[in-house]
């Protein structure tokens, strides 16, 4: 038996709590039968008495499955018979970037400009001003569209092998953060890897690809809050992006009332 409280407040706590009963005895095949409270439940203990429902064997695969009637059960078959998977179709999907310290290398306009302002040289100032990029948060993306919050990304990755005396203005400003973005691992610094302490944590070795038309959406989210961009934004490590082919078909599908139907039942 399974007892699923999906959205019911069991513990003061926000958490899911489920409750899985087993008990051994001869038959056939397993027998599970399950109920699932939603938060407007008045009385759980009567609820659950009252609505057992049965889930066959044959519905629990290796795949994902849910607790739902038969009904749904034979809506969610249909739509995995007849979609076609997403990974089947032309398109790449990659992790935003992860910097270590976000408080150092997500900046806004003001001090972009400072340090662009501080280059001694157009040389200089071309070439810093090329690796600090427009960047997109979890929380600036909304469903169709996104909301710049005029914050830029310092994008000295590890795959770049940049030469940070090439950038003396850009090396002062992140040399005022001291050992705080050294990547050592030890307490107060950024975890230990083999790059440099002026790059970020992560290589990005994929970084060419957010300069690509791409889909864009957040980590976490309630609904479907996928967008499109082909203005070069890059993205912080709570939002991923896809790029290929037929993105904007894509969109629709991800976005649409089917597809949030969908992602909830599983």
């Amino acid at each position: 038996k399974l007892i699923d409280f999906s959205g019911y407040r069991v513990f003061a706590q926000t958490v899911d709590t489920c409750i899985v009963l087993f008990k051994k005895e001869k038959g056939e095949e397993n027998r599970v039968t399950f109920a699932v409270v939603n938060s407007d439940v008045k009385n759980p203990i009567e609820y659950v008495k009252e609505t057992w429902k049965l889930l066959p064997q044959k519905k629990l695969s290796s795949r994902t499955w849910i607790l739902a009637d038969e009904k749904i059960l034979a809506l969610k078959e249909k739509i995995e018979r007849i979609g076609k998977p997403l990974k089947e179709w032309d398109v790449k999907i990659y992790r935003g970037v992860l910097t270590g310290f976000n408080e150092a290398f997500i900046i806004d306009t003001e001090t972009r400009n400072k340090i662009l302002a501080n280059c001694k040289t157009k040389e200089e100032r071309k070439q810093t001003a090329e690796i600090i990029k427009p960047i997109l948060r979890g929380r600036d993306i909304k469903r169709y569209c996104y909301e710049w919050a005029g914050l830029w990304l310092i994008g000295t990755f590890p795959a770049l092998h940049l030469d940070i005396n090439n950038y003396p203005s850009l090396k002062k400003y992140l040399a005022s953060f001291g050992e705080r973005l050294y990547q050592d691992g030890k307490p107060g610094h950024r975890k230990k890897t083999n790059n440099a302490w002026f790059e970020t944590q992560d290589s990005i070795a994929y970084y060419h690809e957010f300069e690509k038309e791409k889909i864009v959406w957040q980590e976490m989210s309630n609904i479907p809050s996928f967008t499109y961009d082909d203005h070069n934004f890059f993205t912080n490590q709570t939002v991923y992006i896809m790029t290929g082919k037929n993105l904007k078909y894509i969109l629709g599908i991800l976005n649409s009332k089917i597809s949030n139907y969908y992602m909830q039942q599983i």
